[in-house]
């Protein structure tokens, strides 16, 4: 590194590195030369970097090589390299020519087995020395050990090579007590699974076992177990998303391998899971079972591990038909409908990508939110008609409830493994992928990682003083609300900087400044935390008109009216704590990304809305008053709970004291409390629509109802629906 650093310097240049082979080694290469200040190309001749993982796991490495400055070139390769002046010219493929000052071979490795050769012993066709279980070779006098030999692969009866350190030294123990204590007093050698990780910058992967990919070139059958969830409790500062994916044989279940990928939290140790589970020959069933440590700044109750495990046993089961692709099933003419059960402000922010990049069209996709799907039976059913329907969320688990909820009305329905999240390791991603940094002529390339930027002259260093903003800890959608919160203080050409610990914020930084037009300075994650920074344009920004307006649903051929509104409209009809808190959520998410929101309350949702205590002194618009309530609206009022504070749960009541228990564990994690959340919609500009036939329907006069609320109709919830780009039903 010295001497990199040394020639460099030598020849008057900012540092730019070339690296060939994006192996582990030339990984590790990578991030070593760029956190000194080189400017980076990594050039891959195979499809994705990394390439014994599959290319779904990995992707999350280019997209981290990507946003840390590093240009990486994948399904190039070099053909040539010249010497120009004191640089190197190097030739690819594709015709284009990279200068460099120093260009890094990594591109595997291979035995030094000359000697071995030379004496007579025995290799194969990789010149690897042939060894048995003891490491001795052809001539039991000697011995070999590492990276210069055989190893037994512990899941397929063959010798293959693998160079590691950790088999390399297990060898090494095992010959020498073979030579100092004998065959009957030494433990043969067992091969190796090729366990393997890399870490690059602040993201993870490796493997164990066989992956897909193994399982496709050696024609073994395979079946797949892919799930996405957090490396320990979410809500515990610190969680990152991990992806895994397990191999395994469809008709015992044995394991064959698995991969992992995710933060710098977590996947090593589910990776020696993984790795144990193989050398005790454990089923995809096993791993449902396993018993592994659990607190929250560690696991979760439910160990990803675990959940690899309940999903495969589904699938064994029948219980779900799994599908790990949008583009086109089973030779069909008629495709899938795509049903997206996220909520409508996360299919907004981020919806699925068009088939240009890997996804499907946008007139196969509707976004019907998971609590929506009951209501939209039978509309699910014509979609469906002929057709069938996949379903698809972030991590994969919403859509396994679609899934089921959908097969227990018989409608023929597939769910996406692993969710979004690992579809697209499959593809460009347009919307999560940072633009990369070209390196450019020596003279202008800079000796330090390129934050994201959205224009040239947004990396200018300007005198303007900057805000800072400090959201850690908070969880999705708080970050966004409290930018939104903050924006209206910020003047034009005013910054602001904001760090967060949520890791999904990085992309939602983006997709708020894209939104509200906002400039994006530099945006870089580093230790667990994501850091943004933008700028106000000059003039006033009018966020209220800038909401998502790029949610795609099916086109009037599939009998679905589409508005081209960018406002939303909830209606809240259920009463009980947690569905009036997701509808809250949901509003101020809106409200944070920049749209209008109508919340119309109608039935026991108005209950949400009464006072904590009766306000007996009656408005003079009251649509009636105290004095002319009948017995059963007194009856129905004392029956009622009388504020939002007092609503029941859907589940879980257990007598009154499921509610208790619920509001003490969501201010025990830091949550949002139901009248805080009401607050912040109410000073968001969420207009509050009390439905008066449902007002009288109950006895519920409007003096008993919080202040900001106002009185309307369904003449005034079609108005507001009718100008709305989606409207739900909770």
């Amino acid at each position: 590194m010295d001497n990199i650093i040394s020639r460099t310097k030598k020849a008057g240049s900012g540092g730019h590195i070339v690296v060939v082979g994006a192996g582990f080694i030339g990984l590790e290469v990578v991030e070593a030369l760029s956190q000194i200040g080189m400017a980076v190309t990594l050039i891959e001749d195979r499809s994705s970097v990394l390439p014994l993982l599959d290319p779904e796991i990995t992707h999350p490495i280019s997209t981290e090589l990507t946003i840390k400055g590093v240009r990486v070139l994948v399904s190039n390769r070099v053909i040539g390299f010249h010497e120009k002046n004191q640089f190197v010219d190097v030739e690819l493929a594709s015709g284009e020519r990279i200068t460099a000052d120093t260009v890094i071979l990594s591109i595997g490795v291979k035995p030094d087995s000359i000697l071995a050769e030379k004496s007579g012993l025995a290799i194969d066709n990789r010149k690897a020395i042939i060894v048995n279980e003891f490491m001795q070779t052809s001539d039991e006098n000697i011995y070999a050990v590492g990276d210069v030999v055989t190893t037994p692969y512990c899941i397929t009866p063959r010798q293959t090579y693998l160079p590691l350190g950790g088999p390399a030294n297990r060898m090494a123990r095992i010959a020498a007590d073979h030579i100092t204590l004998g065959s009957n007093n030494t433990d043969p050698y067992r091969g190796s699974f090729g366990t393997s990780i890399v870490r690059v910058f602040d993201c993870v992967a490796g493997k164990t076992g066989l992956s897909e990919n193994d399982c496709i070139r050696l024609n073994k059958p395979y079946a797949i177990s892919s799930i996405s969830g957090p490396s320990h409790a979410s809500y515990y500062p610190g969680s990152n998303t991990i992806s895994l994916k397990v191999t395994y044989d469809p008709e015992t279940g044995k394991i064959l391998g698995g991969q992992a990928v995710g933060g710098r939290d977590g996947v090593d140790k589910r990776l020696d899971v993984l790795a144990t589970a193989l050398a005790g020959n454990l089923t995809i069933n096993d791993l449902s079972h396993l018993d592994l440590s659990y607190a929250p700044p560690f696991g979760s109750a439910r160990d990803v591990i675990n959940t690899v495990g309940f999903l495969g046993n589904n699938i064994k089961s029948n219980m779900i038909t799994p599908v790990y692709t949008l583009s086109h099933h089973d030779n069909s003419i008629l495709l899938p409908i795509v049903i997206d059960v996220r909520d409508s402000m996360s299919a907004s922010v981020h919806p699925i990508p068009g088939p240009e990049n890997g996804g499907c069209e946008s007139n196969r996709v509707i976004n019907i939110p998971l609590e929506s799907i009951r209501d939209r039976i039978e509309e699910i059913r014509q979609l469906s008609n002929n057709r069938g329907i996949i379903t698809v969320c972030n991590l994969g688990k919403l859509s396994y409830f679609a899934s089921r909820i959908l097969a227990a009305h018989n409608i023929p329905v597939k769910s996406l493994q692993g969710g979004l999240k690992l579809l697209r390791g499959q593809l460009i991603d347009t919307l999560s992928k940072p633009e990369p940094t070209q390196p450019t002529n020596h003279s202008n390339i800079s000796t330090t990682s390129s934050p994201l930027s959205s224009s040239p002259s947004s990396s200018k260093v300007t005198s303007t003083s900057v805000e800072e903003l400090d959201v850690c800890g908070i969880a999705c959608p708080g970050p966004i609300m409290a930018i939104r919160k903050s924006l209206p203080n910020i003047p034009p050409g005013g910054q602001l900087k904001v760090i967060a610990s949520d890791s999904g914020f990085y992309n939602d930084f983006k997709s708020f400044c894209r939104l509200n037009n906002l400039n994006i300075i530099s945006l870089t994650k580093t230790d667990g935390k994501v850091i943004g920074q933008f700028e106000v344009p000059g003039g006033n920004i009018d966020i209220s008109q800038t909401i998502a307006s790029n949610n795609v649903t099916p086109q009037s051929n599939d009998n679905l009216l589409q508005s081209n509104s960018k406002d939303m409209s909830l209606v809240v009809f259920s009463g009980e704590l947690d569905k009036v808190l997701a509808a809250f959520v949901l509003a101020n998410g809106a409200i944070a990304m920049g749209g209008k929101v109508t919340m119309f309350f109608t039935f026991w949702g108005l209950n949400a809305l009464r006072t904590q205590h009766d306000n007996h002194q009656h408005k003079d618009n009251d649509h009636m008053n105290h004095s002319n309530l009948q017995l059963m609206d007194k009856m129905l009022r004392l029956m009622l709970p009388s504020n939002a504070d007092s609503l029941p749960l859907s589940n879980l009541q257990m007598g009154g004291l499921g509610p208790i228990a619920m509001k003490l564990q969501m201010k025990q994690k830091h949550l949002p409390n139901l009248p805080d959340l009401m607050n912040d919609a109410i000073k968001g500009g969420v207009r509050i629509v009390a439905c008066t036939m449902s007002m009288s329907a109950l006895g519920i006069l409007e003096s008993d109802l919080i202040e900001n609320v106002e009185l309307g109709g369904v003449a005034d919830f079609l108005d507001a629906s009718s100008r709305s780009k989606t409207t739900l039903f909770i």
